[in-house]
């Protein structure tokens, strides 16, 4: 099967993304994974209070942070991976 891009018109009603496997899912296990890492390389939070859960595509995020800009970044740090199908952010801020 060959992957051809949509015409520019196409582009500017809806986003432009590759089609995905019918019927796949990524697993939990390699979301979760996937979502640790990409916390911890983020070089704007301290991550090691970060708490990360996967349930059927929903990535919850529990723990603290420093600063209330932190919790914002931590969710747009997960937001986007493979297989993310929600973010749902319980992150408190520590005084």
């Amino acid at each position: 099967m060959k992957f051809e891009p949509q015409s520019t018109d196409a582009r500017s009603q809806k986003s432009f993304s590759i089609p995905g496997i019918k019927g796949w899912n990524r697993p939990d296990e390699a979301i979760q994974e996937a979502a640790c890492e990409a916390l911890w390389r983020n070089q704007k939070l301290n991550a090691t209070k970060i708490e990360v859960s996967v349930d059927d595509g929903v990535v919850t995020l529990g723990g603290t942070v420093d600063r209330p800009e932190f919790k914002g970044e931590a969710e747009q740090c997960v937001q986007s991976l493979p297989g993310v199908t929600e973010v749902i952010n319980e992150l408190s801020i520590t005084a």
